[in-house]
Order: structure tokens, then C-alpha cells, then sequence
């Protein structure tokens, strides 16, 4: 019979090294970013079990790629996070006089 003896760090290990592999990869890929708000990333969370004071049970986080700046607005239903969306997409187009090119969810 043959038996392997294996430690427990060295296996630990190399799934830490398979998987910092594909994180490099996954990073090869994602375009380069030159300006700000070109590329947003857009999260929805919740529902929580409590309620804030105004009954908003889920939030949107807008991440911007380039600088990381980050806004999150309280939403009392899932459905008006394109609204939201689309007023965000506004404010940049006249706060900042640029237009958001891709914006990036896990379609939630």
C-alpha cells in the first residue's frame, strides 16, 4: 500500500498559488482606466432584516474604477435602483462634463 503523507500548509498553499494565478489573469484583462468615471461598478445589497428609520431595506454602491471613490444610496425597494442609476449617470455628465462608458454589475 502507499500512503501520502500531506501537510495541511503546503496544500493550503497551493490553492493560495493557483489562485493568485488567476486573479493575475483576471487582471491582464480588465482594460486600463485613463480617466475619471470612465468605468463604474455598480452593487446592490440587501435586503436586511431591519429597517432603517425610513424603511430602506437595501443599498446601491457606485464604485469609481479610476479613483475608487465610492457613493451609496439607501433604497427602499429593489426596483428603484435604475432610477437611482440613471440620476447618477446624470449628475456625472454635469458635475464632472464626462459620461460614464461602461458600467459593471453582477446583475443584481
Amino acid at each position: 500500500m502507499l500512503f501520502l503523507l500531506v501537510n495541511p500548509y503546503l496544500v493550503v498553499f497551493v490553492k493560495f498559488v493557483i489562485m493568485l494565478s488567476n486573479i493575475e489573469s483576471l487582471f491582464l484583462t480588465v482594460p486600463l482606466v485613463l480617466h475619471i468615471l470612465e468605468i463604474i461598478h455598480v452593487d446592490l445589497w440587501g435586503p436586511y432584516p431591519h429597517c432603517t428609520y425610513n424603511d430602506y431595506k437595501y443599498f446601491l454602491t457606485i464604485i469609481n474604477d479610476y479613483s475608487w471613490a465610492t457613493w451609496t444610496h439607501l433604497l427602499a425597494a429593489k426596483s428603484n435602483a435604475f432610477a437611482i442609476l440613471k440620476s447618477f449617470v446624470s449628475f456625472v455628465k454635469t458635475q464632472f462634463q464626462t459620461s460614464v462608458k461602461v458600467i459593471r454589475s453582477d446583475n443584481g
